[in-house]
């Protein structure tokens, strides 16, 4: 009988992933929102947001290599939480579900790669403009604080920026 414990539930606070950790699993959002960020002079520095439908790949879980950054659940949470495991024994026991999952992750691969580029080339301001643009549902699912440190800078430049954009607007 297939048995898979896919879905779990995680309160606000909880840290799923920890620097140094091994992690196991791989997550895709189902409900809740969640942050990763790395440790950098003591200071937590934003590196990524995650809401629904959204897919979370630990580096560690395919390279072996333990986790440089922690993955915090900003809100209570329900995430499909998969091991290399079960997904093994989801793909034997599903074969057509294999092209499904090799489709999402070449977009996955293609959507990150292509927020990096856009994310390394631009400023702090363009960086604000760009959520407030495509995901303006963050800026009411995160603190400003984590908002400004995702952007590169301290929350009384994002407080300049968004009086300056106001002014525009």
């Amino acid at each position: 009988m297939l048995e898979l414990n896919l879905f779990k539930s995680f309160t606000k606070g909880t840290i799923l992933i920890k620097e140094g950790d091994f992690p196991k699993h791989n997550f895709i959002v189902i409900r809740g929102a969640l942050r990763e960020y790395r440790i950098k002079d003591g200071m937590e520095k934003t590196i990524e947001f995650y809401v629904e439908e959204d897919a979370i790949f630990s580096e560690s879980t395919f390279n072996g290599k333990p986790s440089e950054s922690y993955l915090v659940s900003e809100t209570d949470c329900i995430l499909l939480r998969s091991s290399e495991k079960d997904e093994h024994i989801f793909r034997t026991n599903f074969p057509r579900i294999n092209s499904f999952c090799n489709s999402f992750i070449k977009k996955e691969v293609i959507k990150r790669q292509s927020k990096y580029s856009n994310y390394s080339i631009s400023n702090p301001e363009e960086r604000y403009l760009n959520i407030l643009q495509n995901k303006p549902y963050l800026l009411q699912r995160f603190s400003q604080y984590h908002i400004a440190s995702y952007i590169g800078v301290k929350p009384e430049s994002l407080s300049r920026i968004k009086k300056r954009i106001s002014k525009i607007r």
